[in-house]
C-alpha cells in the first residue's frame, strides 16, 4: 500500500499550511479508546483544519454563475454591478483531480491537467466530491462522518489551482455506480448500521431510495462537503465561486418500480405479450428531499441531478429520443426529474457505443442521426416544458468515431448559444493526463480493459488533434458570444409565448385519449368499457377510461391516439379558419407486441392511418376530404427555438366559425367525440404512453393576436435584493450576503469575496436559516421515521490500543514489508438473515460501462491491518490500509502490506479494522521487514507471506505482493518480468539482491514504467521481488490483473512450470498474423465434432465403434475433430426430451478437488493414441457451461451459482489447478505428455462459457485463464469456445438473437446480450490464439421449417411466406459474416466450431421442448435443407478462405455412426451422401488454401532447449541499468 510522495513535493505542502496556528481542538494523538474516536468530523469540517486560511482571493475566481431562464450569466467582465453576460462554456469531466491530489507526488500531473484544461479553453470541470469506503484509494469518506484529512486537503488544493486558471468545478455529491464507494456502500453502512436490508448488492442497489439511514448518512455527507473550508484560501465551499455547481448523484436510475406483466389473450392463435412500466416515484422523491436539503444549506450555488436524462412516460413525446426501450425502464424522467423546485438546469450524458446496440446504429450515419435526435429533444424539453438551461454533462466515443461524434455534440449546441438558446455546456469524458495512457489501452481498434474515451495533451494522433480543434474552436466561439452578449438585458430572460402565432379568438378545448389493446378481438372481455356491441358509437362518446384526466395518464398499451374536444370561437365576429394550422405534439415512437422492441418513426405519414371523424359546426365536415390536410410534421418555431413534432391539422379550406360556434366531433355529447384519430392499421404495434402532449403551435393569420414577432418580454422578475428567481440573475447575490451577520458570537470572519467593487463577508456559521428564495420553494424534509438526528455512524470496529509504529521499527521515507496476524470474532449481519419481500421488479438489460459487480466472494470476517499517521502541519491522522484477510470463525490470519511513507509524519499506528460493528478484533505478531534486510538472509518473513506466483494475477483485494526468484548455484539466466496491468493500480516493482536496490519501475527523475527487461539472475542467490500498489482500484474501472510474468530468455520453464519455450513449430499448429501455421506450411480444414470420444471409450466394448468413427474421419478427409475433455460418466441419454446425457459423479474424471479416476484418464488415453496414430487433431473442451461446472459450485464454500464460476477466488483455483494436472497428464499408452502432444489441436478453455448479466466476471476470467494457459502449455493453441455473442461492442448487439426478429417461445428479451459474451472483447484477448463462432439457429430461433400462413407470427419477418428455414438462413448468413468481419478486425483466425441444421427426428417432439414446433409447423424429414445450410456456411467459409481471410477452419455438430443417437435431430453419419458430397467438396476447397506457402518462424526451435538453458551465462543478456542504491531510511 503505497504513500510515495517525492520529497522536493513536500515544500509545497509546508507553503500551503505556513504561516498560522490550529484551529482545531482536536488532540494531534489518537484517544486510548481507539483510532475509530480520533477521527469524527463535525458538521462544519473547520475542526480538522490545523492552520487559518489566507485573506487574499488575489488571483481567484470572484463571480458566481446564476441562472436567467434558459441560459447561465455572470456579471460582465467590464465590471458593471448591473450588468450580466452569459455563460455559454467548454468543459470536460476529469473526476479524479481531487482524490489524486491527495498524493503530492500527484500534484504536478493535476496541474498538467489543468494547465490542459485552460490550454483548451474549458472553463468547467466536473469532478466526484467523494471517494466512500474504507479500501478505496485516498478515501475521503472512510465510514459515515470518518475523513480523511489528507484527501480533503488535495481537494483543496485542486480547487484553489482550478480557481487560478479561471476553471470552476461541478461537484458530484455521490456515484449510483459501485466505482468510488457509490450507492452501495451507503447501503452497506445502514444495513451495517441495522436499518438498511441491502448489503451492498446490486440486485437491490435502489433501496438506497427509501432507505432513510442511507439517506441520512448522504445528507451528512453532503454537509460536510457544503461547509468544507479550503484550508489554502479560506473559502467556504458553500460560499466559493470556483464552484459553478452540485450534481446530487453521478447517473442515479431506479428500478425498484420496474414492473413487467405477461398478458395471455383469449384468442388461442395471439402470442402472449409483456407489458412494461416503471413510475419512477421513489427516485422522484428522493431528488425533491435531497433538492431542498442542499438548497437548505447552500442557496447560492446552481444545483442539478446529474442525470443521463432518458425520457419517461411522463412526457412521452421525447420518448422517440431514448436509444432504446429500456431507457423509458430505468425510473428516470427528464423533464419529471428536473422540473423540481431547487433544481437549476438540466443534464444529459450519451455514450451512443454503448446506449445505441440496434441495427440503426451499426454505422456512423445511425449513429451520429440518433445523437443529434437526442441532443435536439432535450435542448427542446429543456427549453419548451423546462424552460432552464441544459448542459451535456457527459459524453464520449472510441477513438475512431470521436471526430463525427464531437463535431455533432459541439455544432448543435454552438447553434443553440448563437440563438441565445438552452444548450449551455459541453463537457466530454474525459480529460486525462497521457500517463493514464497505459490503462486506456485498444488493440486494433477493440476495447481491451475498459475506458476508452480518455483525451490528453499534448496530442500524439491524427483523431485527437482534430478533437482538439474541435474543442478549442468550441470554446473560443462561445466566449466570443459571452462577450458580445454583456448588457443589462441579459440579466433577465423572458420564455417565448406557448401559443405560437396566437389564435386569439380560437379557443381550443382539446383533449386526448387512446383506444386501449385490451379492445381489440382476442383480448380479455366482459371489460365495462369495451361493448362490441356498442362499438358502432364508441368514437361519438368514448368511455371515460379511455381519456386522459390531467394529461399525464393515457391508457397504456393505448393501439389508437384519439383526440377529442372542440374549438371554439370566443370572438364577436366570423372566424374563417382557412389557412389555419394546429399542431399536436406527439411522440414518433411506436412499441410492438413483443416487449423491448421499439421503432423510431422517421415518416409518420407512411407508417400512420389518419382517420377524420364526422365534424359539425356551422355545417358537417370530413376534415379528411372538406378542405383539411392532416398529416404529422416536424414543424421550427419562427423563433428556431422550439420544435413541434406531431400531428399538423392544416385547414385548407373555407370553414367559417360564427361567433359561439365550435367544431367537435358529431354525434356526442359537445367537445366528448373524435375528431381525429390515428393508429397502424394492422394493430401489429402499439403506442405505450402515457400522455402526447397537448400544448402545441397554432396559427390563425386572420386574426393575430400578437401585431408583430416577438412578443415584448412579460413583467420583470422580483428585484434581487428579494431573492433568486428562475428568470433573473444577480451577481452581486445581495439577497444572500446583506442578509449575513457581520459578525455572530463563537464565528470568525475567515475569507471575502470582491465583487462589484464591495464586499461581501462570509460568515462561519451560517444562519440556521438561510434565505431559500427559489421559486415554488421546497421545505426542507425532516427526519424520516426512525432515524435520530445524529445517524448511527458505529458500521465498524477497530482493535485497542493502537501499536505504535515505532515499538516495531517502522521507519519514514524506506519501503517495508509489514506483516502481522489479525483476529476477528463476532456475528456480522448477514444478508441471509435478512427478511425481504419477493416483489416482482426485475432488472434492465442496459448496458452501462460501469454496471460491473464486485470482487471474489469470501468467507470468515473481513479484517484488515490499517495504519494511521499525522503529517506534519496537519491535526487529524491520515490513514492507509495495508493489508487485508479473512478471519473464519474468529481463527487467527495472516496479513501482510508494502508500505513506503516518504512524507514528514510523527504518531504512526497500527490497528486491525473490520467493517461490521461489534466485533472483537486483535492484532498481534506485528513485523516490519526490510526488504534490503531480507535479501542478505539477516531478516526472514512469517510463513505464507511469500506469495505463490501464478501469471498475472494477485488474491483479490491484494495489489501488493513479495516473490522470491532465484537459480540453483552455478546456473545464471536473464528474466523479464512485466507488470500485467500497467498503471492500473498505481503498482511499482522494486527487486532487492545481496542488500541492494537492484531494479526499480520508478526511477527516480523519469517516467513509470511497467517492466523490467533482461535482469541478470545469478545463481545460488535470491532475488526479491517487492510490488507496491494502491489499496482499491484507483481508476474506478477493471483494470486487468494486478501481478506479475516472469520469463526467463533462456526458454526454460518459470518455477519449472510457466512460460517454456515451445517446441518445435513444425509440429504444432499456432495463429500467427491472422494465419493458421503448422512450421513453414499454411493450415485450413474440415472437421466435425464427435463430442462422447472419452465417454464412450471407457467401455472396452464401445472402443471399437469409436476407433471406426475416427476412420470415417480419416476416410472423408477430415484432419479435425472436437470432443469433450469432461468426461459425463455414462455417455448415455436420459432419454428426456432435449436427449441431454447425465453424469454419473462417481464416473467423471474429476470426483473432488485433486481427486481423479484413472479409468477416465485412460479413456482419453486411448483416444489421443488413436487419434495420434491416424494423424488427427482433436480440439478438446477442458470443461463445459452446460454440464460439467457445476461440481465447482458444491466445491466451494464460497459459491452459490452457476455465475460464480467465474468469480469465486476458490473456484478459479480449482480450475486452474485441473488445468495444471491436465496438460502434465502423460499418457499411459504412449508416454507423451499431453501439452507435448501434438494430437491435440487446441484447447478450448470452456465450452459455451455464459455469464449472465455478469459480462465483467467472464472477460476477467478470459483474460486470467488465458494467460495461465498459454504460460503453462506454450505448444498448443487457446480458444475460449464461446458461441459468438456480442455485449459490450454495442454496434453489433443487433446481430445477437433476441434482438430482433424471433420466434415463438423464444424470449422477446435480448438474451444473448446479457450472457455475458463478448466475440470482440473477449477474443481480442492476447493469449486467445483464435476466436470462435457456433451457429444454432435452430435453438435460437425455432426448431420448425415450415408453417402455414395462419400461424405465421406478425412480428417476425415471414420474408419467404411460410418457408420459415429461408429466414435461418437469411440469419446464418448475416451471423456468420458479421464474425468473419470482426475476426479480420482482430487479426485472429476463426474456427465455426460448431454448426448443425435439424431434420426430423424423435427428440424435437417429446415433451415441449422450448422453441419445437407447434401445430401446423414442421422440419425438413430429409437432408435437402439441412445440405442448403450447410453448402452456405461453408460456402461463406471458402470465400474467406481463399482471400485469406481469418475463417480457416470450421467442424459440423455431430459425426455419428449409424444407427446410433437416432434421436439426435444434428445426426451426421457417413452414410449420408448427399451431405457428404456437400463436405467432401469444401474440403477440397480447404486443403487448396493449405497447399498455399505459409510463413516460416524464425527458427524451427523457437529458443533453446532447457538443457541448454541451463549453461546459459549473462554475458549474452541485453544491456541492464541498476536502480539507485536503496533510499536512506529516517526513524520516525
Amino acid at each position: 500500500m503505497a504513500l510515495r510522495q517525492a520529497a522536493v513535493l513536500i515544500g509545497l505542502i509546508a507553503v500551503a499550511i505556513a504561516g498560522s496556528g490550529h484551529v482545531s481542538a482536536q488532540s494531534s494523538a489518537a484517544p486510548a479508546s481507539g483510532p475509530s474516536a480520533s477521527v469524527a468530523a463535525p458538521a462544519d469540517s473547520t475542526a480538522a483544519v490545523a492552520t487559518a486560511p489566507s485573506s487574499s482571493d488575489e488571483g481567484l475566481i470572484t463571480g458566481f454563475v446564476q441562472r436567467s431562464g434558459t441560459r447561465f450569466v455572470v456579471q460582465s467582465a467590464d465590471g458593471d454591478p448591473d450588468s450580466c453576460q452569459t455563460f455559454y462554456f467548454a468543459g470536460a469531466n476529469a473526476y479524479y483531480i481531487g482524490m489524486r491530489s491527495a498524493d503530492p507526488s500527484l500534484r504536478p500531473q493535476v496541474l498538467e491537467i489543468l494547465d490542459s484544461a485552460q490550454q483548451l479553453g474549458l472553463t468547467v470541470l466536473r469532478v466526484w466530491a467523494f471517494n466512500d469506503g474504507p479500501t478505496q484509494d485516498h478515501a475521503l469518506q472512510r465510514y459515515p462522518g470518518q475523513y480523511d484529512e489528507g484527501t480533503w486537503q488535495g481537494y483543496d488544493f485542486a480547487m484553489n489551482e482550478a480557481s487560478k486558471r479561471g476553471i470552476r468545478l461541478v461537484l458530484v455529491f455521490a456515484n449510483y455506480w459501485a466505482n468510488y464507494g457509490g450507492v452501495d456502500q451507503y447501503n452497506q453502512w445502514s444495513f451495517q448500521a441495522g436499518v438498511g436490508t441491502c448489503n451492498a448488492d446490486s440486485e437491490c442497489r435502489d433501496e438506497f431510495y427509501t432507505d432513510p439511514m442511507a439517506a441520512q448518512y448522504y445528507r451528512d455527507h453532503v454537509s460536510t462537503v457544503l461547509n468544507r473550508r479550503n484550508t489554502i484560501n479560506g473559502r467556504l465551499y458553500r460560499e466559493d465561486p470556483t464552484i459553478f455547481g452540485y450534481n446530487l448523484m453521478n447517473e442515479p436510475r431506479s428500478q425498484n418500480e420496474l414492473f413487467i406483466i405477461q398478458r395471455v389473450t383469449t384468442d388461442a392463435l395471439a402470442l402472449p405479450y409483456n407489458i412494461s412500466y416503471n413510475q419512477g416515484n421513489d427516485l422522484q422523491q428522493w431528488i425533491e428531499d435531497m433538492a431542498g436539503y442542499v438548497k437548505s444549506i447552500d442557496p447560492i450555488h446552481l444545483l442539478t441531478i446529474g442525470s443521463e436524462g432518458f425520457a419517461g412516460n411522463y412526457t412521452p413525446m421525447y420518448l422517440y429520443a431514448n436509444p432504446g426501450a429500456w431507457g423509458s425502464l430505468l425510473g428516470v424522467d427528464f423533464v419529471r426529474n428536473h422540473m423540481i423546485p431547487g433544481i437549476d438546469y438540466a443534464t444529459m450524458h450519451v455514450y451512443v457505443d454503448q446506449w445505441y446496440c440496434v441495427a440503426e446504429g451499426a454505422d456512423e450515419e445511425g449513429q451520429l442521426s440518433f445523437l443529434l435526435d437526442w441532443l435536439e429533444a432535450h435542448q427542446q424539453a429543456a427549453e419548451e416544458d423546462l424552460m432552464m438551461p441544459v448542459v451535456l454533462e457527459e459524453f464520449g466515443s472510441k477513438l475512431d468515431a470521436r471526430v463525427g461524434q464531437y463535431k455533432t455534440a459541439y455544432d448543435s449546441c454552438l447553434a443553440s448559444a448563437e440563438r441565445g438558446g438552452g444548450c449551455a455546456g459541453v463537457m466530454f469524458w474525459d480529460l486525462t493526463h497521457k500517463a493514464f495512457e497505459a490503462i486506456d489501452p485498444w488493440l486494433d481498434g477493440v476495447l481491451r480493459y475498459g475506458g476508452g474515451y480518455s483525451n490528453w495533451l499534448p496530442a500524439d494522433d491524427s483523431a485527437r488533434s482534430e478533437i482538439f480543434n474541435l474543442v478549442t474552436n468550441y470554446s473560443s466561439s462561445v466566449a466570443r458570444i459571452n462577450k458580445d452578449s454583456a448588457g443589462t438585458g441579459t440579466c433577465v430572460w423572458a420564455p417565448p409565448p406557448k401559443m405560437g402565432l396566437g389564435c386569439k379568438n380560437l379557443d381550443m378545448k382539446l383533449q386526448l385519449g387512446g383506444l386501449p389493446w385490451t379492445c381489440l378481438q382476442g383480448e380479455p372481455t366482459g371489460l365495462n368499457w369495451c361493448n362490441a356491441a356498442d362499438a358502432a358509437n364508441v368514437y361519438k362518446d368514448p368511455p371515460e377510461a379511455w381519456l386522459s384526466t390531467d394529461g399525464r395518464d393515457l391508457p397504456y398499451n393505448t393501439v389508437e391516439m384519439l383526440i377529442l374536444g372542440n374549438l371554439t370561437n370566443n370572438g364577436s365576429t366570423p372566424i374563417n379558419l382557412k389557412g389555419a394550422w394546429i399542431i399536436i405534439p406527439y411522440s414518433m415512437n411506436v412499441q410492438t407486441e413483443y416487449e423491448g422492441v421499439w421503432q423510431r418513426i422517421t415518416d409518420p405519414n407512411e407508417y400512420f392511418t389518419v382517420y377524420c371523424w364526422a365534424i359539425q359546426g356551422g355545417g358537417l365536415y370530413d376534415l379528411c376530404q372538406d378542405g383539411t390536410d392532416v398529416s404529422f410534421t416536424n414543424f421550427t418555431w419562427p423563433m428556431g427555438t422550439k420544435y413541434d413534432r406531431g400531428v399538423n391539422i392544416s385547414f385548407t379550406a373555407d370553414i367559417m366559425l360564427q361567433p359561439g360556434g365550435s367544431l367537435s366531433g358529431a354525434g356526442g355529447s359537445e367537445g366528448s367525440a373524435v375528431m381525429i384519430s390515428f393508429k397502424d392499421a394492422t394493430h401489429a404495434f402499439r403506442m405505450d404512453v402515457s400522455d402526447t402532449g397537448i400544448d402545441g403551435a397554432t396559427s390563425c393569420p386572420e386574426d393575430p393576436e400578437i401585431a408583430s414577432w416577438p412578443p415584448g418580454p412579460p413583467p420583470a422578475p422580483i428585484p434581487c435584493s428579494q431573492g433568486k428567481t428562475a428568470n433573473r440573475g444577480c451577481p452581486q447575490l445581495q439577497w444572500y450576503f446583506d442578509k449575513q451577520p457581520s459578525s455572530a458570537a463563537n464565528s470568525v470572519s475567515t475569507s471575502s469575496i470582491t465583487q462589484a467593487g464591495r464586499k461581501l463577508f462570509q460568515e462561519d456559521p451560517i444562519l440556521a436559516d438561510p434565505p431559500v428564495t427559489w421559486a415554488n420553494p421546497m421545505p426542507v424534509p425532516g427526519n424520516p421515521a426512525n432515524v435520530t438526528t445524529t445517524a448511527n455512524k458505529d458500521v465498524f470496529s477497530v482493535s485497542t490500543p493502537p501499536v505504535s509504529a515505532t515499538s516495531v521499527g517502522f521507519q519514514l521515507n524506506k519501503q517495508q514489508i509489514i506483516t502481522a496476524t489479525l483476529t476477528a470474532s463476532g456475528n456480522p449481519r448477514s444478508s441471509a438473515a435478512v427478511s425481504k419481500t419477493q416483489g416482482t421488479a426485475v432488472g434492465s438489460d442496459t448496458p452501462h460501462p460501469d454496471a460491473q459487480g464486485g470482487g471474489s466472494k469470501v468467507i470468515g470476517n473481513e479484517v484488515w491491518l490499517v495504519m494511521t499517521y499525522l503529517p506534519t502541519g496537519f491535526s487529524s491522522p491520515q490513514y492507509m490500509v495495508v493489508g487485508s484477510n479473512a478471519s473464519l470463525n474468529g481463527a487467527p490470519t495472516q496479513v501482510f502490506g508494502v508500505v513506503e511513507l516518504d512524507i514528514n509524519a510523527t504518531n504512526v499506528q497500527f490497528f486491525a479494522e473490520s467493517p461490521f460493528p461489534n466485533m472483537q478484533l486483535t492484532l498481534t505478531n506485528l513485523k516490519v521487514t526490510d526488504p534490503v534486510a531480507l535479501s542478505t538472509g539477516t531478516a526472514t518473513l512469517p510463513a505464507d507471506t511469500i506469495d505463490v506466483y501464478s501469471p498475472c494475477i494477485l488474491p483479490p483485494g491484494q495489489n501488493d505482493a513479495v516473490f522470491n526468484v532465484s537459480l540453483p548455484a552455478g546456473t545464471n539466466d536473464v528474466l523479464d518480468t512485466t507488470l500485467c496491468s500497467p498503471g492500473g493500480y498505481d503498482q511499482v516493482l522494486r527487486v532487492y539482491n545481496n542488500g541492494k536496490l537492484v531494479a526499480r519501475t520508478d526511477q527516480p527523475g523519469q517516467a513509470i514504467v511497467y517492466n523490467i527487461s533482461s535482469l541478470p539472475i545469478t545463481g545460488g542467490s535470491v532475488y526479491y521481488f517487492v510490488v507496491n500498489g494502491a489499496s482499491g482500484d484507483p481508476y474506478g474501472n477493471y483494470r486487468a490483473h494486478p501481478g506479475l510474468r516472469f520469463k526467463w530468455q533462456s526458454g526454460r520453464a518459470f518455477n519449472g512450470k510457466y512460460d517454456a519455450a515451445p517446441m518445435d513449430t513444425a509440429l504444432f499448429v499456432r495463429s500467427e498474423n491472422g494465419q493458421l501455421l503448422k512450421g513453414c506450411d499454411r493450415e485450413a480444414y474440415v472437421g466435425c465434432n464427435t463430442w462422447d470420444l472419452m465417454d464412450k471409450s471407457r467401455y472396452p466394448s464401445e472402443r471399437p465403434e469409436i476407433e471406426s468413427r475416427m476412420d470415417a474421419m480419416v476416410q472423408a478427409g477430415w484432419k479435425v475433430g472436437r470432443t469433450w475433455g469432461f468426461s459425463l460418466g455414462t455417455g448415455t441419454s436420459d432419454g428426456g426430451a432435449l436427449g441431454e446425457t447425465v453424469a454419473d459423479p462417481s464416473s467423471t474424471l474429476e470426483t473432488a478437488p485433486g481427486v481423479y479416476n484413472e479409468a477416465v484418464w485412460e479413456s482419453l488415453d486411448f483416444v489421443l493414441d488413436e487419434a495420434s496414430k491416424r494423424n488427427l487433431s482433436l480440439i478438446i473442451p477442458i470443461e463445459d457451461y452446460w454440464l460439467s461446472i457445476d461440481r465447482y459450485i458444491n466445491w466451494s464454500d464460497t459459491a452459490t451459482e452457476k455465475n460464480d464460476f467465474y468469480i469465486d477466488w476458490t473456484i478459479r483455483n480449482l480450475y486452474k489447478d485441473h488445468l495444471t494436472v491436465y496438460t502434465s497428464r502423460i499418457n499411459s499408452i504412449n508416454g507423451k505428455r499431453y501439452s507435448e502432444d501434438p494430437a491435440v489441436y487446441a484447447w478450448d478453455l470452456i465450452n459455451e462459457p455464459r455469464c449472465t448479466g455478469c459480462g465483467w466476471a467472464l472477460q476477467a476470467w478470459v483474460e486470467e485463464m488465458a494467460v495461465f494457459m498459454k504460460a503453462i502449455d506454450p505448444n498448443h493453441m487457446v480458444g475460449i469456445g464461446g458461441e459468438g455473442f456480442y455485449g459490450t461492442t454495442c454496434d453489433r448487439v443487433y446481430l445477437n438473437p433476441g434482438a430482433g426478429q424471433r420466434r415463438t417461445g423464444i424470449s422477446s428479451s435480448p438474451w444473448a446480450s446479457q450472457e455475458g459474451q463478448d466475440f470482440l472483447s473477449n477474443n481480442v484477448v492476447p493469449d486467445v490464439d483464435f476466436a470462435t463462432v457456433h451457429i444454432w439457429m435452430d435453438n435460437w430461433l425455432g426448431y420448425a421449417d415450415f408453417s402455414t400462413c395462419i400461424l405465421c407470427d406478425p412480428n417476425f419477418d415471414y420474408t419467404y411466406g411460410g418457408d420459415v428455414w429461408k429466414e435461418k438462413l437469411d440469419y446464418t448468413v448475416t451471423w456468420l459474416n458479421a464474425h468473419i468481419e470482426d475476426a479480420t478486425r482482430l487479426g485472429k483466425p476463426t474456427l465455426i466450431e460448431e454448426f448443425g441444421k435439424a431434420v426430423k427426428a424423435a427428440k424435437i417432439f417429446e415433451g415441449g421442448v422450448p422453441n419445437a414446433p407447434e401445430k401446423g409447423e414442421t422440419v425438413a424429414s430429409n437432408d435437402s435443407i439441412r445440405n442448403i445450410f450447410f453448402q452456405t456456411i461453408y460456402g461463406l467459409i471458402s470465400e474467406s478462405a481463399q482471400a485469406n481471410g481469418p475463417a480457416q477452419g470450421s467442424n459440423f455438430w455431430n459425426l455419428y455412426t449409424p444407427n446410433i443417437a437416432d434421436d439426435d435431430p444434428f445426426k451426421v453419419t457417413l452414410d449420408d451422401t448427399s451431405t457428404m458430397a456437400i463436405v467432401k467438396a469444401h474440403q477440397q476447397n480447404m486443403s487448396a488454401v493449405a497447399d498455399r506457402a505459409g510463413t516460416c518462424p524464425s527458427t524451427t526451435q523457437a529458443q533453446e532447449s532447457i538443457a541448454q538453458a541451463s549453461s546459459h551465462g549473462v554475458s549474452t543478456a541485453a544491456p541492464f541499468v541498476a536502480a539507485d542504491e536503496a533510499l536512506a531510511p529516517t526513524a520516525v
